[in-house]
């Protein structure tokens, strides 16, 4: 098989824009970084123009909407750029992310290029990091924050954490080994200025301070913090690893058709208890939905994701993130399961 004729893998890491003023997309292409940054061309109506707007939505979009987007805006990068990008990154060398320490996905190799408009056609050209707009990973920057660190929970550098599987982008969610013990990793490149880690650390740091003992919520307990190799700064958490029963991981999956009823009621009365238990803590789930419940290889629920966030069809926008978004995701999943 030649190199034009197999697979790309690629992946968007980070996307930022200013109004018209400019535009830039990260994405990891075949194990390398990839920053392309969009400047305002001579006419509104230009490809530059086309590409900076259909970035600003993407930096508000969710969901399908978000997608769509992602596809136009990819392909239009991809059209013009994929002959020069596969120059630096062919897939024939692009590494497979298990095995690999978390630090070097994170931070893989950076790219420059710019898209600009020649003889009315986009067009990818090479330029120097000083002139990219593309925000370059704030190995040094300092957060404002209220967070504290739990001095009881481990640390981690990215290096020591060696990564399994992947789940979300190249390390920002998966499954990885630390001192022989499987575990399941969050990580931004950003660390705490990423306000979703920020809550889901605070989140589970309540839980292990105030549920103690608690056989009654079913949510992974917190490890340790991963911090960057170079500077210490936290970038991710480490939390218990759920493995899966024969049923399929994620409740989205398992099908509730050929599920006896009694299980599909157990299973609706531990996301009931863990709910109400995190209210009762001053939490929220917040994007409750079937694919953020995990069933284990007992055969029991737990609850994951306390990053934010909300799927549509199961929590309104305008409640999300409240008690009454939880408890229309918990009447939304009793549904789901037939046990109204």
């Amino acid at each position: 098989m030649s190199a034009e004729e197999e697979m790309d893998r690629i992946a968007v890491t980070q996307i930022d824009a200013g109004r018209d003023d400019y535009g830039d997309i990260a994405f990891e292409f075949n194990g390398k970084r990839i920053a392309v940054s969009v400047l305002p061309g001579p006419s509104s109506q230009d490809i530059e123009g086309h590409l900076i707007r259909l970035l600003t939505k993407a930096t508000t979009a969710d969901g399908d909407e978000y997608e769509d987007l992602l596809d136009e805006i990819l392909d239009i990068i991809l059209d013009a750029g994929k002959a020069v990008f596969r120059r630096v990154a062919p897939p024939s060398t692009a590494p497979s992310p298990c095995g690999q320490d978390l630090h070097s996905l994170l931070y893989p190799e950076t790219f420059h290029f710019r898209l600009k408009s020649v003889d009315n056609k986009p067009t990818i050209v090479p330029i120097p990091e000083k002139d990219a707009y593309a925000a370059e990973f704030p190995f040094d920057q300092k957060v404002e924050s209220d967070f504290q660190i739990d001095n009881e929970l481990p640390q981690y550098s990215s290096r020591e954490i060696q990564v399994l599987e992947t789940f979300v982008g190249s390390g920002v969610v998966s499954r990885v080994l630390v001192k022989d013990q499987e575990m399941l990793c969050k990580a931004r490149n950003s660390g705490l200025l990423d306000g979703s880690l920020e809550r889901e650390l605070s989140s589970l740091q309540t839980i292990k301070a105030l549920s103690k003992g608690s056989t009654s919520i079913r949510i992974p307990r917190l490890i340790a913090y991963i911090k960057h190799a170079e500077n210490g700064h936290i970038i991710g958490l480490l939390r218990e690893w759920i493995p899966s029963g024969i049923r399929g991981g994620r409740l989205k999956e398992v099908c509730t058709f050929t599920t006896d009823k009694k299980r599909r009621e157990k299973w609706a009365t531990q996301i009931r208890e863990t709910v109400d238990h995190l209210h009762g803590i001053g939490l929220v789930w917040g994007d409750g939905n079937p694919s953020n419940v995990i069933i284990d290889s007992n055969d029991d629920a737990w609850l994951i994701d306390l990053a934010g966030g909300w799927t549509g069809g199961w929590v309104d926008e305008e409640i999300a993130g409240t008690r009454e978004g939880d408890e229309q995701a918990v009447g939304n999943i009793f549904k789901y399961l037939g046990v109204e």
